[in-house]
């Protein structure tokens, strides 16, 4: 790890675009609180707007569902260790012709790492993780999901549905959001500069906030009701959902590029956002429970 440092910032792509800019490494690269405005990752965001969808992740998903979590594999460590390399394209052509996504190619990044610095057994071990893993979380969404849509929708539209009906319907409501996934992938590779990380932490911080805030008051003030909690869900979600379709109408231009969207999209970071989204959110729940019936003692579970 010795000049790790200093070889980082003389680390240059061999193909760069006109603006000598692009490829460069930050300047607050190795600095952990970063700049409020012109960060990448502004330090107010990531201590309060990245904690609530934090506590969401934590605490309404993880922890509900696993009491008692085993402890990380060695093989686990030594891969987060191999994040230190990096792979990546500065030229808009050269990452066309890479993986076929002009915004960049850090989403291939880690499979690239895992292929070429392993060796066979183990490659083959890391691979079979991953693609494990990748089927236990898309079998638990789909699975999920065509249960909702068929026990609580479709029972609703078909009451006297049999469960042959069910079982195709279920099947079918699959088949569409794999059909619906396959198209959103240019989606996806599009937004936030070709990041995956940073794509999945900006729907967290539009979606998330106003389910933790519900949570929490749900949790901590007994005042909270149903109109409250409902009133704040249906708002907030309504606020990110407006931000994440001004997201995909004005896509993160290139580096190379003008940034010309809107103020709004431009200037609000997605962590101020979850800042923004969880207050109005909050505000909501406490101001419709106050001038709504406060919930009976009996309807408060304090156990």
């Amino acid at each position: 790890m010795e000049g790790l440092k200093d070889q980082y910032f003389s680390a240059l792509a061999s193909n760069r675009s006109e603006n000598c800019s692009c490829g460069l490494p930050r300047e607050d690269a190795f600095h952990i609180f970063r700049d409020p405005v012109t960060s990448d990752l502004p330090w107010p965001g990531i201590l309060f707007g990245m904690s609530v969808p934090s506590l969401w992740y934590w605490c309404t998903d993880q922890v509900l569902e696993l009491a008692d979590p085993p402890p990380p594999p060695m093989l686990l460590c030594w891969a987060d260790w191999l994040q230190w390399y990096q792979v990546a394209c500065a030229h808009p052509d050269i990452c066309q012709q890479v993986c076929s996504n002009p915004s960049g190619c850090s989403d291939i990044a880690y499979p690239k790492l895992v292929l070429e610095l392993l060796p066979t057994g183990l490659r083959g071990l890391m691979m079979a993780v991953m693609v494990a893993a990748l089927m236990s979380s898309l079998t638990s969404i789909f699975n999920s999901s065509s249960t909702i849509f068929t026990m609580d929708l479709w029972t609703h539209i078909r009451p006297r549905a049999s469960e042959r009906e069910l079982m195709i319907v279920g099947r079918v409501f699959v088949f569409v959001l794999v059909l619906v996934s396959i198209l959103w992938i240019p989606v996806v590779q599009a937004s936030q500069g070709g990041q995956l990380f940073i794509y999945i932490q900006a729907i967290s911080s539009y979606l998330q906030p106003p389910v933790a805030v519900i949570f929490i008051m749900g949790c901590f003030w007994k005042c909270t009701n149903e109109k409250g909690a409902f009133s704040g869900l249906v708002l907030g979600l309504l606020l990110g959902l407006v931000r994440l379709a001004l997201d995909f109408v004005y896509v993160e231009p290139r580096c190379d590029q003008p940034d010309e969207r809107p103020s709004v999209v431009k200037d609000v970071h997605y962590l101020y956002f979850s800042m923004i989204l969880s207050s109005a959110t909050l505000i909501t729940v406490f101001t419709v429970s106050c001038f709504t019936e406060t919930p009976s003692r009996e309807m408060v579970h304090l156990g």
